[in-house]
């Protein structure tokens, strides 16, 4: 389902970069784009019809109705697939690195995801690699940003982006209590309360029980600035789907 879910959306990316540049809606359809497919032998090349990709993923239309009144999917079929887009821009880098100064001002609990990365040997290698490959095809800045956890008299201790990305991506499964270290990472963005939320005032509420029975509202606040590039965005929008998991008790899965 993922894989026919990647290709209905590429399809429709081409199909829309081919309307913005003139053709008709059946031209279109009908151009071949070539495909690099992973194969057991390697990548293969690989050409298809635009409107082929479409009738491949055809087969999502029987699932979709699923996706109507599943809160993880946020209002759209099959919205619980979210994609972070290669290169990871240096702003969304600079943007991790505030968030961290401001979890450290405000101190435990919002600073446990960073204690997290020296606590528990979060290197940040596979993001280091990536760094290193494809002259920025990966990740725009050619080096980390450092965040200072602690000043002593001859040294400091710190933490790069590297790591923070590593802590937040770097893990094929994201389960509570990750989910948890993650959102108080944010701050200010996860709230809880005995009431519920006034109207407009965060993205999301949901009403939760414990395991005693006794109900509490949770919300999240990430909005958006005009500021964000895509990679801001992105990050923003997978915040969000942390929260969406902590909040149904649903692991997350990552692939690099």
């Amino acid at each position: 389902m993922i894989g026919l879910i990647k290709q209905q959306a590429r399809g429709q990316a081409v199909l829309d970069l081919l309307l913005k540049e003139g053709k008709t809606r059946e031209e279109a359809l009908d151009t071949v784009i070539n495909l690099q497919i992973l194969t057991p032998d390697g990548v293969e090349t690989q050409g298809y019809k635009v409107s082929e990709l479409f009738e491949e993923a055809r087969v999502l239309d029987a699932y979709q109705a699923h996706c109507d009144q599943c809160l993880a999917g946020r209002g759209e079929p099959f919205g619980c697939l979210k994609t972070i887009h290669y290169p990871i821009s240096g702003k969304a880098e600079e943007w991790l690195a505030e968030i961290s100064r401001k979890a450290l001002e405000k101190g435990m609990p919002n600073s446990e995801a960073l204690q997290y990365i020296p606590d528990n040997g979060v290197t940040g290698e596979q993001f280091k690699l990536m760094r290193a490959d494809s002259g920025g095809a990966y990740m725009e800045l050619k080096k980390p940003l450092k965040v200072t956890l602690s000043r002593g008299i001859i040294s400091r201790k710190t933490v790069d982006t590297d790591q923070i990305l590593h802590m937040i991506l770097g893990f094929p499964k994201v389960q509570n209590p990750h989910q948890m270290i993650m959102l108080l990472f944010l701050a200010d963005a996860l709230q809880v309360t005995d009431t519920q939320p006034p109207e407009g005032s965060c993205e999301m509420a949901v009403r939760c029980a414990d395991e005693n029975g006794k109900e509490s509202w949770r919300s999240f606040n990430l909005p958006a600035s005009p500021s964000d590039d895509h990679s801001v965005r992105e990050l923003k929008e997978f915040f969000r789907t942390v929260f969406v998991a902590y909040v149904l008790d649903r692991e997350i899965m990552v692939d690099l």
